[in-house]
């Protein structure tokens, strides 16, 4: 068995062509106050693993612009440690395909991963409450995006320029879509908005751009709550609004790692309930008796 997992461990490092792996060496870095903080790199790595410690230090930043440009980088390994990313730190890494996000971050900046043409997935950490402005504009392979419960704002452009986008579903506890958020996403034909949402910015959604500069897109429907910020902004912008009751969404529905934790609180909660029916049945019974 031992011979077995040093053989399955080469197979699996082999697999990987020396070229394409990066290490710690390629990394440039700083440490400041006992942390290391990512503010650059060397070469042209088409995979990066970001260490939890370098130096004997927790990596808890990487600095803005910290990749910026870096078109050879395909994929990117963020370790739990990290707690923030800088503005503009993936801009325009338009070979970079995939990014998940830990949840220990609780910060990111403008820009983040604006103009990364390649990016199809990407899963928002939960420790986040904000998604900046340009965060995701012009990532025209994004097709599919979930925000979670935890975000409130969606900044001004965050997916702008989103042309591939046909599914967006947000949160219920979203309070706010800045100007131009959705703007230009071409793809995008519907969009279902939680009561929660209080405020509809200028363009923030079902616009393109025109010989005026910005109109509303041909055929976009938006769907929500009769009197909600939605229809407002439906029956300003002269867009088609559908109303519906509010769609109860769990954690689970936007965040891959919630989905055992909610299966199980869901299981205990029937067995309570339950427990509950059979002893009020238990008890009504017992005063039967009595009579």
């Amino acid at each position: 068995m031992k011979y077995f997992l040093i053989l399955f461990t080469a197979f699996v490092w082999l697999a990987v062509p020396l070229g394409c792996r990066a290490s710690e060496e390629e990394l440039v870095y700083t440490i400041i106050n006992g942390r290391a903080v990512i503010t650059g790199f060397r070469g042209e790595p088409e995979f990066l693993e970001i260490p939890q410690y370098i130096e004997s230090c927790k990596v808890t930043e990487i600095k803005l612009g910290a990749f910026y440009g870096c078109s050879s980088l395909k994929r990117i390994a963020l370790p739990p440690t990290l707690e923030k990313i800088g503005e503009n730190s993936f801009y325009a890494c338009y070979s970079l395909e995939e990014v998940i996000i830990p949840d220990s971050v609780v910060k990111i900046g403008n820009g983040c991963f604006c103009g990364c043409t390649s990016l199809s997935s990407v899963t928002i950490p939960l420790g986040i409450s904000e998604i900046p402005v340009s965060c995701f504009r012009a990532c025209v392979k994004l097709e599919t995006v979930n925000i979670p419960y935890n975000i409130h704002k969606i900044g001004a452009y965050a997916f702008s320029g989103c042309t591939g986008l046909k599914t967006v579903t947000l949160g219920e506890e979203l309070k706010e879509i800045s100007e131009r958020a959705f703007f230009m996403c071409d793809s995008l034909e519907k969009l279902y908005i939680p009561s929660s949402l209080t405020l509809l910015e200028k363009e923030a959604v079902g616009y393109g751009p025109s010989n005026q500069g910005a109109a509303p897109m041909t055929g976009f429907e938006l769907s929500g709550r009769k009197g909600s910020a939605a229809e407002k902004y439906a029956s300003e912008c002269g867009m088609k609004f559908i109303p519906s009751r509010d769609i109860i969404r769990t954690a689970a529905s936007f965040h891959p790692s919630l989905r055992s934790e909610k299966v199980s609180e869901v299981c205990v909660s029937v067995v309570m309930l339950v427990f509950i029916a059979a002893a009020a049945a238990n008890a009504t019974g017992k005063r039967k008796c009595k009579k």
